[in-house]
């Protein structure tokens, strides 16, 4: 099973830096229970603002994607 968040930002913000912290610890709680895969997809040029934070996001959730990722098949190799 796969819970899956998608969000696209067109301005950057505060919001966006409490949104990596929530779906980061959202994560590690998730992997924590059984056949649970958390998947988050987010993009948009809200991000130039908040890199940091996206980065640190990326470097700890395993399912983290971009748009960019979804072009290129991530999902039908993550279904498989």
């Amino acid at each position: 099973m796969f819970l899956i968040e998608v969000n696209f930002y067109n301005a950057g913000g505060s919001k966006l830096n409490s949104e990596a912290s929530r779906f980061k610890t959202l994560s590690k709680t998730i992997s924590k229970l059984d056949n649970i895969t958390f998947v988050w997809i987010t993009d948009g040029i809200g991000w130039k603002t908040s890199k940091p934070n996206l980065r640190e996001a990326y470097d700890e959730i395993e399912n983290f994607y971009t748009l960019l990722d979804l072009e290129n098949g991530v999902l039908e190799k993550l279904f498989k």
